[in-house]
């Protein structure tokens, strides 16, 4: 392998589930981002069935054109488990029981006070050529493999046992190619993904520099790579940075690993400033994104879910002959449950949100996807919004905490600091 160039990396993801039932890869974001790290290029990720051709087709094209391949799921106890011997067939030797193996299986049963079945005699088996990997959090021992410069391994896919096999028995034995491609994100708000895309036209051009645009449910992200792991390739990410700085200026919200709801909260704890909630159509959702940041009980009072309307009568006050004159999905009816929020639990803003979510329960006055926010502010009058989304009910909750996330954060930006 060559020193300042990218080796190449494949991700294989086994599981029927993720294909037939929908089931969420989130193992391959872990790997991506360590790998880049450490100067591997991820150049393919195929999710794959729990199928012997399949799966030993893909490993074998895995290995014929990438230094390391990386497998995960298809290590268990069941029958439908065939990743074990899916690496034998495309490696083209048989599987051996390998003892260290069935020992540690064997201590994993015993110390749960349970017998091994026949299934667990299948996890004890490795390629003949390779080594099994122990695992310290589960029954199903991974797979290392290693032969010319070719590296392989294999890893249950049950997200708490891949990430700890992962980073203490594997990453560790992937050797470090450089320090990794120079990285710059961007995320963007308030903007379509063609018009960033335009503004950012001239960056394509650059010959040292890969650019993704990809529209996400609360943003338009920005990816900058160089693309290889010199002083050369680092300079020009560093100077494409500047340029999407210049070009699209307050819209971005957000650089490398932040998150919206993370914004949120710096400005809210700079200012020294609370806020609380009221949501109807989202069911929660939009204090859950602000309850992911760790520490966000400095700024965060709470919230209520007012989904009938006695409950927005009742706890947040909000008039019935507002209810009964405009209906709930409005914008006084925003601006009232932002203002009741704010005043129920003494805060210094209050953000709401009422609409239609769908599938069901639209007119023609205000059809799916028919969304108000309302926001209260000490000393500010209260506002609202009405926003038009479409997508399935899921998309359009998700859509309308973000634009909601994205306006407070608008309006705190705009203020200073707390003395």
């Amino acid at each position: 392998m060559m020193r300042n160039q990218s080796a190449r990396a494949e991700l294989i993801m086994v599981g029927t589930e993720m294909l037939a039932l929908g089931a969420r890869d989130t193992n391959s974001d872990i790997l991506k981002k360590d790998l880049a790290a450490i100067g591997y290029e991820v150049v393919a990720l195929s999710v794959v069935v729990d199928e012997l051709e399949v799966l030993s087709g893909a490993v074998r094209t895995a290995l014929s054109r990438s230094q390391l391949t990386l497998i995960s799921g298809g290590l268990g106890p069941t029958r439908d488990d065939r990743t074990r011997a899916a690496i034998a067939a495309a490696l083209g030797v048989p599987l051996r029981s390998d003892p260290s193996a069935w020992r540690s299986i064997r201590r994993w049963y015993d110390e749960r006070g349970r017998k091994p079945g026949p299934g667990a005699r299948r996890q004890s088996q490795v390629p003949r050529g390779a080594e099994s990997l122990d695992n310290p959090v589960g029954s199903a021992p991974g797979i290392w493999w290693q032969r010319r410069g070719s590296m392989l391994a294999a890893i249950p896919g049950v997200p708490w046992e891949f990430e700890r096999m992962w980073t203490e028995q594997v990453l560790p034995r992937v050797p470090k190619i450089a320090a990794g491609s120079a990285l710059a994100s961007f995320r963007v708000g308030g903007l379509t993904e063609s018009y960033v895309d335009s503004r950012l036209v001239d960056l394509y051009r650059r010959p040292l520099l890969d650019v993704t645009v990809l529209a996400k449910t609360d943003a338009i992200e920005i990816h900058l790579r160089g693309k290889k792991t010199d002083r050369r390739a680092a300079a020009a990410v560093m100077r494409a940075a500047v340029y999407v700085r210049r070009r699209l200026g307050r819209a971005i919200f957000a650089e490398g690993e932040e998150t919206l709801e993370q914004v949120v909260g710096d400005r809210l704890r700079e200012r020294c400033e609370t806020l609380a909630v009221a949501e109807s159509c989202t069911g929660g959702e939009l204090g859950a994104r602000l309850t992911r940041v760790p520490g966000s009980s400095e700024y965060f009072q709470g919230g209520i879910i007012a989904y009938s309307d006695e409950v927005k009568r009742r706890l947040l006050q909000v008039p019935a002959a507002t209810l009964r004159r405009h209906g709930a999905v409005s914008e006084p009816v925003a601006r009232a449950l932002a203002e009741g929020a704010r005043r129920r639990m003494k805060c210094d803003w209050g953000l709401a949100i009422t609409g239609v979510a769908g599938p069901g329960g639209g007119t023609a006055a205000k059809p799916v996807g028919r969304v108000f926010l309302g926001l209260a502010g000490t000393g500010r009058r209260t506002s609202s919004r009405r926003l038009q989304l479409s997508g399935s009910r899921e998309l359009i909750r998700q859509r309308c905490t973000a634009a909601a996330l994205l306006w407070l954060y608008s309006i705190l930006r705009a203020g200073g600091r707390c003395r």
